[in-house]
């Protein structure tokens, strides 16, 4: 398996401005999977209140996001966020 990103693929941290693409993003994934999605812009924001986006967070893009992931820290443990 290779850690390098494909040809044409960025990496980056997410920005509270990104809040629109990403939750597009969250819902294509949802529907995709379960068919549905109640997934919002503003649950995004309350979501990320909890995180330190600058750190802990990633979209992948080729000129559009292709893959975003968040980690929620918890003390010891932590949760894992990734839509593709």
């Amino acid at each position: 398996m290779s850690s390098s990103l494909r040809d044409g693929f960025t990496v980056r941290r997410v920005a509270r401005g990104d809040v629109s693409v990403v939750n597009e993003l969250v819902v294509a994934a949802d529907d995709a999977v379960m068919g549905w999605s109640d997934s919002t812009e503003a649950d995004l924001l309350d979501w990320w209140r909890h995180v330190d986006l600058a750190r802990d967070s990633w979209i992948l893009e080729d000129g559009s996001p292709a893959a975003y992931g968040v980690l929620y820290s918890h003390g010891e443990t932590a949760d894992l966020d990734c839509y593709v």
